[in-house]
């Protein structure tokens, strides 16, 4: 469960840098400069914000019952009941 936790992590934050720097990503920093000039980069840096993170992290208890097929019971009163 936790690899699909940090693939919904992966995807907003990549979403959220399209969203608002459309589809420029820089290169990491520790990339050599020559492989840069080449065009050669393999990994490029992707940041999430505190709130999609906590976003992500307020949804692992409601998969985690979904997945055991544990029922639950819905959102009542601002919260969700099992």
């Amino acid at each position: 469960m936790a690899i699909n936790i940090i693939r919904m992590v992966s995807v907003i934050a990549v979403l959220r840098r399209i969203e608002q720097h459309g589809l420029s990503f820089h290169p990491s920093a520790d990339i050599a400069s020559e492989n840069k000039r080449n065009d050669i980069i393999l990994s490029r840096e992707v940041g999430i914000t505190y709130e999609d993170f906590e976003a992500c992290l307020s949804m692992a208890e409601l998969l985690y019952l979904h997945a055991t097929h544990i029922g639950c019971g819905g959102k009542r009163g601002g919260a969700w009941h099992v």
